[in-house]
């Protein structure tokens, strides 16, 4: 479980990096933007509403996976992992399908490549969050039934 909470971590810190990188326009230069994506200010308005929500999902994967770090055996941060695990995978879907249906990813900027990791890679890592969380949760407590 070790790997799992250090994947964790590095996904959280990465969720951090996009939006200093994002509002400091390393990659996502505002003037450059606004010439390539259509609907630009409802973009920009839909898109920076993620920041808050974000933070608080970052902050959840790190005082999950520090537990976990700890004890592996810590039953609030299996817990904690897998719901941001579920966010993970909410985030990821909606951001792929948000990206899809609004040529996101034919942009010719590297935004488009950041966007496509985003929804190519933290939807099927959480589901397979979820499940090694919950087989070892399970190995913990098991169920009396």
């Amino acid at each position: 479980m070790k790997w799992l909470a250090i994947v964790h971590i590095i996904i959280a810190v990465n969720i951090f990096m996009f939006w200093a990188e994002f509002y400091s326009g390393l990659i996502f230069p505002v003037d450059i933007m606004k010439e390539k994506i259509i609907h630009f200010d409802g973009y920009y308005a839909w898109e920076t509403s993620f920041t808050i929500p974000d933070f608080i999902l970052a902050i959840v994967i790190i005082v999950g996976a520090v537990k976990l770090l700890k004890n592996n055996r810590d039953k609030l941060a299996h817990v904690l992992l897998i719901a941001a695990s579920g966010g993970l995978i909410f985030l990821g879907t909606l951001d792929f399908v948000y990206d899809v249906r609004n040529g996101m990813f034919s942009l010719g900027h590297m935004y488009s490549y950041i966007l496509l990791s985003i929804g190519v890679f933290l939807p099927p890592f959480g589901l397979i969050s979820i499940y090694l969380l919950h087989k070892n949760l399970s190995s913990i407590c098991p169920s009396k039934g």
